[in-house]
């Protein structure tokens, strides 16, 4: 007779609502068990419940054999009931549910299982869980080892089945003799040191010799004088911190008789790097519950133990590692860092890689040249390409190295993938290819570094600084200027105090960095595409907007003396004019700053820069103000100044007689700005030779000038020479 089938377990899924590709994973996930006779327990099998959700999850729940946990930040966080109002309400009421049940029943605690998709995801286990069995699971069937064996936990099919009990041996005693010494230490016990560095070597590792050199200078490890603090590699996300802490540690295993690596985001994971430590070290601190045994343990250890370096990755807040560094140090501890102050000897800080070593490390990664070749070696057109990356994606080693695992995988060229990337920038930067899905893309590394920052002023100055040029932003665009930016900024930016702390904010995280003794901010161009790409079409325009009126507020009048201030500001003058024509701004605050800055360039005879935007203020000015308005008059003089430097002249002419027509209408015949344009018109016609034409407007001005202004005045001096050089011309002409 055939055994009945054991009962179908009940397994309920616990997951927050990431994102629809997270929910559609773990619909895969649930579909896979359904199909392997498990009765899985989903929301999205049930839509439309006849109890209410929070009934239906204790129902559930209770009902369940084992709940999986599938654990993510946003799970974490909701679950620690540390999510903004209002959201993920679901997971914390869970949450709840399942801690109130450990709590009232630990020894049922097991049932409760984390599941990870990715393995970095494991410092976001809930803390009631965190000693229990967790399950990385990529592929949703028994071609993965994780899925089979979480598959054999809940159908208690374990792999390696207890035999029975056998019989007793009896074995005769073993004679006794003299207790051998311990053999003294020797200097092999470097070979059989731990290393638990979680990497293997980056094959493509490329540059960054200038850092590793400062890392060997700063930490020494042949000499015997152990360093009191941390040596830090800090830098924005994305410039290959941890590559770098990677390419240290093993270029220097052999120096060392340990090499501890603990990843170092968050204290969670902090907590279970110190514990996995004890567990290597066998110290029987590891199997205590309350984990901060594990951790004072190993610091007792490293406290006690000479030769050894201790990586830890990721250390964003320097007040959550402190407790967890030696007291007594006898090794060495890196950091990893994106914040800019971390205690540490000597910073090393990573900057953008030069576009050469940039297109290295991409025709390296994309397969197209060996390993250990140089770049000559590269195809002649693959090398430009690269180069153009290279510039493009402004010497971020993440986006390169994206961009070669995209090359690879697709069998595209570099010419090909530069194409594409001008055309679908934000597309190409928020995902890796198939093969790279564990690495994190530029837009996930920016964002998630832009969320650890959470609300308030410092996050509102990286969005500022996105909608500006990215280097060498004057503090004075914000401090001058801080009412256009809205509420937050403003305030800040009214108050010294409170501006550096607010700009020491923005930098934590290198997302910014500042130049104390220039004034400036700067913001790396992946960063702004990132972020601008995180708003919608109304909240980029918002801050287009703010931009450009705080801009044209700190664009001084481009006197001679105010020169260096207008040169300082003109790249965001541009970047600013890109968003007034993007977004078809139509306001006078816009009309101004491109005006001012056109008459600066037109100053520094830079007239094919001036020339637009004279152009773009005029139908701006007629669109706002109307075409009769002083200032459309004004804008219509000065791109006829222009014309006529540029000896277009017959273009200047219809200008010139407009703006006069204006100006009479509105500013009437006896005011000076009338006769500044009889002025102008009077020099455009003695340029044409029509002398006889420009004398009475010459003369008109200067009478309106000398009355209105007075003889000595700079503008009637000015009217004054301009006519008697006409009438030394004339003479000189037989006139």
């Amino acid at each position: 007779m055939t055994a009945p089938a054991p009962p179908a377990p009940r397994v309920f899924i616990s997951y927050s609502h990431d994102s629809p590709e997270h929910a559609a994973r773990v619909l895969a996930l649930a579909d896979s068990l359904v199909d392997a006779q498990v009765d899985v327990i989903l929301d999205q099998y049930d839509p439309h419940p006849g109890l209410a959700w929070p009934l239906w999850m204790q129902t559930h729940l209770d009902g369940a054999d084992f709940t999986l946990m599938v654990c993510t930040e946003a799970y974490q966080r909701r679950v620690m009931r540390q999510e903004a109002a209002g959201k993920g309400l679901g997971v914390q009421w869970e949450g709840s549910l399942i801690y109130n049940r450990i709590y009232k029943n630990p020894s049922q605690g097991s049932k409760y299982i984390p599941v990870l998709f990715r393995e970095d995801d494991a410092q976001f286990i809930p803390e009631p869980v965190w000693g229990h069995t967790r399950y990385v699971i990529r592929d949703f069937d028994f071609s993965d080892p994780q899925y089979e064996a979480l598959y054999r936990h809940l159908t208690d099919q374990p792999s390696t089945p207890k035999p029975q009990l056998g019989t007793r041996k009896v074995l005769p005693p073993r004679p006794r003799g003299p207790f051998p010494t311990a053999p003294p230490p020797s200097a092999s016990t470097a070979a059989g040191g731990l290393w638990n560095v979680p990497y293997a070597r980056n094959p493509f590792f490329t540059g960054r010799e200038d850092a590793l050199a400062q890392l060997e200078q700063a930490l020494a490890p042949a000499r015997p004088v152990a360093l009191t603090q941390p040596v830090g590699v800090t830098g924005l996300g994305g410039l290959g911190k941890t590559q770098t802490a990677v390419e240290y540690a093993y270029r220097h295993r052999d120096q060392y008789r340990h090499v501890l690596w603990v990843r170092a985001e968050t204290e969670t994971g902090l907590r279970e790097g110190y514990v996995e430590i004890a567990r290597l070290l066998k110290l029987q601190e590891a199997q205590e519950a309350d984990q901060s045994l594990a951790v004072n343990a190993v610091r007792n250890w490293l406290d006690g133990q000479e030769g050894w370096l201790l990586v830890l990755d990721n250390a964003d807040d320097v007040g959550v590692i402190r407790p967890f560094l030696p007291q007594q140090s006898k090794g060495h501890v890196l950091l990893t860092s994106r914040a800019a102050a971390t205690g540490a000897i000597k910073p090393v800080r990573l900057d953008k890689l030069p576009p050469e070593q940039g297109a290295l490390l991409l025709v390296r990664r994309a397969r197209l040249v060996p390993e250990d070749a140089e770049l000559n070696a590269a195809d002649p057109a693959d090398r430009a390409a690269s180069l153009d990356i290279a510039r493009e994606v402004d010497g971020l080693p993440l986006a390169l190295d994206q961009a070669g695992a995209f090359l690879e995988e697709t069998q595209s060229s570099p010419a090909e993938y530069l194409d594409l990337y001008r055309k679908q920038e934000t597309r190409l930067l928020a995902e890796y290819g198939e093969q790279e899905r564990d690495h994190d893309s530029v837009s996930r590394t920016f964002s998630l570094a832009f969320t650890k920052m959470g609300y308030g002023p410092a996050a509102d100055l990286v969005r500022a600084c996105a909608f500006l040029a990215p280097d060498a932003i004057p503090e004075e665009a914000f401090t001058g200027a801080g009412e256009e930016w809205g509420e937050r900024l403003a305030a800040a930016a009214s108050d010294g105090l409170v501006w550096r702390k607010t700009a020491g904010e923005a930098c934590r995280y290198s997302l910014l960095s500042r130049d104390a003794d220039a004034g400036t901010l700067s913001i790396h161009r992946l960063v702004q595409s990132v972020l601008r790409d995180t708003l919608t079409a109304d909240e980029r325009r918002a801050w287009a907007e703010r931009a450009v009126r705080a801009v044209n507020r700190a664009f001084p009048a481009p006197e001679f003396v105010n020169w260096p201030q207008c040169e300082r500001l003109l790249p965001h003058t541009l970047a600013c004019a890109g968003w007034i024509e993007a977004e078809g701004f139509a306001f006078a605050e816009a009309a101004r700053l491109l005006n001012q800055a056109g008459y600066y360039l037109d100053d520094r005879a830079q007239y094919a820069q001036a020339a637009p935007l004279y152009r773009r203020a005029l139908a701006i000015f007629e669109q706002a103000l109307g075409p009769e308005h002083p200032d459309t008059a004004a804008s219509l003089n000065n791109l006829a100044v222009l014309y006529k430097s540029q000896g277009r002249l017959d273009e200047a002419a219809p200008l010139y007689r407009r703006a006069l027509a204006i100006d009479k209408e509105a500013l009437g015949e006896n005011h000076p700005g009338y006769a500044t344009d009889l002025n102008n018109l009077a020099g455009l016609y003695q340029a044409q030779g029509r002398l006889d034409e420009a004398a009475p407007l010459y003369r008109r001005a200067l009478d309106i000038l000398e009355k209105a202004l007075g003889p000595e005045h700079p503008n009637t001096k000015i009217c004054r020479a301009n006519y008697e050089g006409l009438r030394r011309e004339w003479r000189g002409a037989g006139g």
